[in-house]
């Protein structure tokens, strides 16, 4: 059993992350709403879905996907501070385990402890406990460079590419300067291609970007 809940054993992950889990649980309900939560649930709680779709370009800068992920929440488990600020803990315990798989690919010896410094990070943690769209469009920002990596290692994969493409249209659609992720990325790529002059990798995240920026355009435009 000791051998398996190492920091580097999924059984380890997953211990840590119902903990964790719990201890978000516990904490989401104890401070009560702030301003920019309201405004943000004001519109979860709306009726109908398409009358979300239809205020939110109206506010200049906002973006659909939080309104549409809070709105499912307190539509199905009823109004309440913790089914408010629930996709923000959900999406917390997801960017743990994004991390993870982070450590993990890039050879860490204790992935599960990079985990935990994540996890503990204030602002990190003060995200997950908020009703507005920084913890999604960081989760989202994490394992979008998880599927980029996958797209490294197999340039000519068309589904990891549309997988990567989806992941960057998503966290555009929660929070617009999600953008300077995938630049980073396309970065990266730009020099893994320039030191190997294998250009496929540099290509194949152009294009998935270019299909995520043709997704996100109607909706900017």
């Amino acid at each position: 059993m000791k051998a398996r809940l190492t920091g580097n054993s999924r059984a380890g992950l997953f211990l840590f992350l119902a903990v964790y889990a719990c201890a978000l649980a516990a904490l989401l309900p104890v401070l009560s709403l702030w301003l920019d939560e309201i405004y943000d649930l004001i519109v979860a709680r709306m009726d109908h879905l398409a009358d979300v779709l239809a205020y939110v370009p109206h506010v200049s800068g906002n973006v659909p996907f939080n309104y549409l992920v809070q709105f499912g929440s307190v539509h199905l488990l009823g109004f309440s501070v913790f089914t408010g600020r629930l996709p923000s803990a959900i999406s917390s315990v997801l960017a743990c385990a994004g991390v993870f798989v982070l450590a993990r690919k890039l050879g860490f010896r204790w992935p599960l402890l990079a985990t935990a410094i994540f996890a503990l990070f204030p602002l990190q943690l003060r995200y997950a406990l908020e009703a507005r769209p920084y913890e999604l469009a960081l989760c989202l920002s994490i394992w979008s460079t998880v599927t980029f990596l996958r797209v490294l290692e197999q340039p000519e994969s068309v589904p990891r590419a549309a997988l990567y493409a989806l992941s960057v249209a998503a966290g555009l659609f929660t929070f617009p300067y999600m953008l300077f992720v995938p630049m980073a990325h396309l970065a990266w790529a730009s020099l893994v291609s320039y030191r190997t002059q294998r250009w496929q990798p540099l290509l194949a995240t152009a294009l998935a970007l270019g299909i995520a920026g043709l997704i996100f355009a109607p909706w900017y435009l």
